[in-house]
């Protein structure tokens, strides 16, 4: 059961990411900008599809969803972009794995209202009132309803834990929004890795984790103004993962510390993403974004595969 707990737990942070590169200020037949160019009333709808493949305590479950989305560009003057985002349709697997599928999918037609600024890098989430008005029942409910589930109960309370500041509400429930335009803001250079730091938050309430980030422009085709954009990011400081997983299970989740520190004493931890984005930077609009995000423990492992496309 911990087990399963711990890997719920740790997926709430999955392309939650912040990273500080150049801002981008021209573009060549070597490099891009990649920034939006959109209008006001512009609308655009997604289909974004999830599959997950966990193994622990010698079983292997696999789950997959399937989500609608829809944004529309409210505003725009000089300060930047009002964006409404709202997911429309949800199907989800019986036994769905990740916890952050199943709030998404009890927030349908929720309108989801944020700014953006010129360049499309996020800036604030405007209605939180409004939105926190109606997510706090929804976690209250699905709490409640997995009571007979021991597992996904406490994962629950620790997604409601997590949304209780503002900043863990936008890490959760922005997930997918943010990961839309991961690539907006920056200019990129044909074939030349670059190398960021970055900030992984913690899911557990502690202090975030350093990561390191490589990024790279494998793709520029100038006659149809598509572009490729990869990116890999990996924790830097395992060890202080795993402490932090010690230190929650034995002081938040009550379990007896011998028990926890045998089960985790010589155990490896790796946390990884990797993104494909394929952008048309000439209209400013992520085409396919495909990306993997891994979770390792040694005696337990999981893997999402994650797929945002444009479809109109």
């Amino acid at each position: 059961m911990m087990k399963y707990f711990i890997l719920s737990l740790f997926f709430l942070t999955i392309f939650s990411a912040s990273i500080c590169i150049a801002q981008p200020r021209i573009a060549t037949d070597s490099s891009v900008i990649v920034i939006p160019h959109w209008k006001k009333a512009e609308t655009h709808s997604l289909i974004i599809k999830s599959s997950t493949d966990q193994f622990a305590d010698d079983r292997n479950d696999k789950s997959s969803c399937r989500f609608n989305a829809r944004f529309t560009v409210l505003e725009k003057d000089t300060s930047g972009y009002i964006i409404e985002w709202v997911y429309t349709k949800a199907e989800l697997s019986a036994d769905e794995i990740n916890l952050e599928n199943i709030v998404f999918a009890s927030l349908l037609n929720q309108k989801i209202i944020y700014k953006l600024s010129l360049t499309g890098r996020f800036k604030e989430l405007i209605n939180y009132d409004e939105i926190k008005t109606a997510f706090d029942p929804v976690i209250d409910r699905l709490v409640s309803e997995s009571s007979g589930d021991p597992v996904k109960n406490i994962g629950l309370k620790a997604v409601r834990q997590t949304t209780a500041s503002r900043k863990g509400f936008e890490i959760l429930l922005l997930k997918q929004i943010k990961f839309y335009g991961t690539s907006f803001g920056y200019k990129y250079k044909n074939h030349i890795v670059q190398t960021n730091q970055l900030i992984f938050p913690n899911a557990l309430g502690g202090k975030p984790f350093d990561a390191t980030e490589k990024v790279q422009l494998t793709k520029l085709d100038t006659l149809t103004g598509i572009c490729i954009i990869e990116r890999s990011s990996h924790i830097d400081d395992a060890v202080a993962l795993k402490h932090q997983v010690v230190d929650y299970l034995v002081k938040v989740a009550k379990q007896d510390s011998n028990s926890v520190q045998k089960k985790f004493g010589n155990v490896n931890f790796d946390l990884f993403e990797k993104t494909i984005q394929t952008i048309n930077y000439r209209t400013g609009i992520p085409q396919k974004t495909n990306f993997t995000g891994i979770v390792n423990y040694g005696f337990e492992h999981r893997n999402i595969e994650l797929e945002m496309e444009t479809v109109d």
